[in-house]
């Protein structure tokens, strides 16, 4: 996603198929890339929950400078926002 100042924050989101409703989210905003989802996530998401990985900047898919913990508390609440802004 895109935040108001034009930086980039890389997402990954896991939903159940079947979960066609509003879900409540589960958010992990981290600076670490671990790759795929487990086992775990995709069970909160059979239990109707959507799972999101928010990165650092420059982390997984973002093209801007990793800046681990300079930018957190605005980047959070940037995802938060979208978050809230899905249908």
């Amino acid at each position: 996603i895109k935040t108001k100042k034009g930086n980039e924050i890389a997402l990954r989101v896991i939903k159940y198929k079947k979960g066609e409703k509003q879900a409540p989210a589960i958010l992990n905003f981290s600076i670490y890339n671990r790759g795929g989802f487990n086992h775990i996530e995709k069970l909160g998401a059979m239990r109707d929950y959507t799972v999101v990985y928010a990165y650092s900047r420059g982390v997984y898919l973002s093209h801007d400078q990793v800046s681990p913990f300079e930018f957190e508390i605005e980047d959070v609440n940037e995802v938060i926002d979208w978050i809230i802004k899905q249908p």
